[in-house]
């Protein structure tokens, strides 16, 4: 489990960070690695801040735990650095042992399809992040100041989409003006910096377009549940370990899956006519998803083609999430445990006794 990590949710860390869940549910195993989306965000309680942010630098140091720091990019460069002075804040208290690495930028091939997050304020956003390379400046920028910040350097990543290395027969990576130039990007990045760049996206199989019914049985979905636990997220990741060989050249690149997990029930936002079985969102199928999750190695055997199956796997991945979540206005129903108070995980009961959640 040492290459397993968890995503502490927006719940957990805004409510009750003190309920970090010290353990996996329903194991014995502590938890090691967590996966941070930002040190604090503008719209969340400012009084709840240093608080939170102590609390969980606290769980990881007496845990001996690591982070994979997460920093947000956009357009709004105000926020976007007030948000950097408190993640330099929290990685000289943390200390560079117990960082796993810094992801700078979530998604960001995907962010030209929110353009309620941007076009009024930042009409230009998507030309200057991608063609006049400000996010690739951006990211030079945070990369040279935590190095300036800490006594050795770490790990750097962005962490993409489940289509991000996708780009049409014979093409690897997005590469689409005015939406994202994922290619060139990614390129640069390596170039750079080399074996430091990790490549990190989040192969959400639960997603996966084109999943049908059982046939004959409209209202069940059991072949759909088994290839996502093997087959289709296989696929995905073999196909995203030879789009990064195109890059470079090599079979040894990190690979981090950055968000992994299954929704029970289901979250909004889920609406296509797989989220229609009763049984895709289930508690059992939630608990059968968790219980894959802990018993993968990692490795690709599942994968559809023969050739596929010898690849590399992840070298890490991270479980989505702790609690279930507000994003944004959508609610979320990834948690393992539900709610801040909870002492037992959703799936049977209670959650391995005291040692699962550090109180």
């Amino acid at each position: 489990m040492d290459n397993k990590g968890i995503v502490m949710d927006d719940t957990t860390y805004i409510d009750c960070p003190e309920q970090l869940l010290g353990a996996w549910p329903n194991t014995r195993e502590k938890v090691k690695l967590i996966r941070t989306n930002a040190p604090w965000r503008s719209m969340w309680d400012p009084a709840k801040r240093k608080e939170s942010m102590s609390a969980l630098a606290k769980f990881v140091k007496d845990n001996n735990a690591q982070v994979l720091v997460g920093q947000d990019a956009t357009c709004d460069e105000k926020s976007d650095d007030a948000q950097w002075e408190l993640n330099l804040q929290f990685m000289k208290e943390l200390g560079a042992d117990h960082i796993l690495g810094v992801a700078i930028g979530n998604e960001m091939d995907i962010l030209y399809q929110h353009p309620d997050w941007w076009r009024k304020p930042f009409p230009n956003c998507m030309v200057d992040l991608w063609q006049r390379q400000k996010y690739w400046e951006v990211f030079q920028r945070r990369v040279s100041e935590m190095d300036g910040n800490l006594s050795k350097k770490v790990l750097v990543t962005s962490v993409w989409t489940a289509g991000f290395s996708y780009a049409g027969p014979g093409e690897y990576f997005t590469e689409v003006p005015g939406q994202a130039l994922v290619r060139s990007f990614v390129q640069m990045a390596y170039k750079k910096y080399g074996k430091r760049w990790v490549w990190t996206f989040n192969p959400y199989p639960i997603w996966s377009g084109g999943l049908q019914p059982d046939k004959g049985h409209p209202d069940q979905c059991n072949r759909a549940i088994e290839a996502t636990k093997g087959q289709i997220a296989h696929d995905m990741i073999a196909h995203t370990r030879r789009a990064i060989k195109w890059v470079t050249k090599a079979d040894d690149d990190l690979l981090w899956a950055g968000e992994y997990g299954w929704s029970n029930p289901a979250s909004d936002g889920m609406t296509t006519p797989i989220f229609h079985c009763k049984n895709y969102t289930s508690l059992q199928t939630f608990k059968g998803y968790y219980e894959h999750f802990l018993q993968w190695d990692f490795n690709l055997h599942q994968a559809t083609k023969p050739e596929d199956r010898t690849l590399r796997g992840l070298d890490r991945a991270f479980y989505f999430s702790m609690r279930d979540a507000a994003n944004g206005a959508a609610q979320e129903h990834f948690g393992l445990v539900k709610k801040c108070g909870d002492t037992k995980c959703k799936i049977i009961s209670p959650i391995s006794e005291e040692r699962s959640i550090s109180v």
